[in-house]
């Protein structure tokens, strides 16, 4: 059960984004929800290198955004989240786009946490930002890699979230 007031909502195509938001979710001693499409992406879905595959439609506004196959309930009652994703074509996947969309997140803070094989998060950041201006979006990490309990708590330290308390917990 949550104490702090935040959820680590997070998209994973893989398992990769899924492993890092559940280190994040007990660092934080936060609820965690996963984003899923209504529809399941395949292997074939998720082929970038194939211009006819459902991501590579999505990106080029070929086909309309994914359904998501739930909604986050009681936003109210959370301050901040951190979101997760993969970087897809240097920034946020269409079912990112989707959920914020789909929800009214003005009133809390937005973390975003991306895995990678190249991208910057600066690059990703400015792709959010600018897509979504109206939102309180903080500085993000690129976490490819586990993150030492130290550079996980500086970052946390920069974000400004009050009162929330974190702890490092492996």
């Amino acid at each position: 059960m949550q104490t702090n007031n935040i959820v680590v909502a997070y998209f994973s195509a893989t398992g990769n984004t899924a492993r890092v938001a559940r280190r994040l979710s007990r660092a934080v001693n936060s609820d965690l929800f996963e984003i899923k499409p209504e529809k399941a992406y395949s292997m074939q879905d998720l082929d970038w290198t194939d211009p006819k595959s459902r991501c590579s439609q999505e990106h080029e506004n070929k086909i309309p955004l994914p359904s998501l196959n739930e909604k986050l309930m009681n936003l109210a009652q959370y301050k901040a989240m951190f979101l997760g994703f993969p970087v897809w074509w240097y920034k946020q996947p269409p079912i990112i786009s989707q959920f914020l969309k789909s929800h009214n997140l003005k009133h809390m803070v937005i973390i975003p946490f991306c895995t990678s094989g190249g991208t910057q998060m600066e690059e990703v950041q400015t792709a959010l930002e600018n897509e979504f201006p109206e939102l309180d979006i903080r500085p993000g990490r690129l976490m490819n890699v586990t993150l030492p309990d130290e550079a996980l708590e500086y970052w946390f330290s920069t974000l400004n979230i009050e009162p929330v308390k974190f702890s490092i917990v492996d």
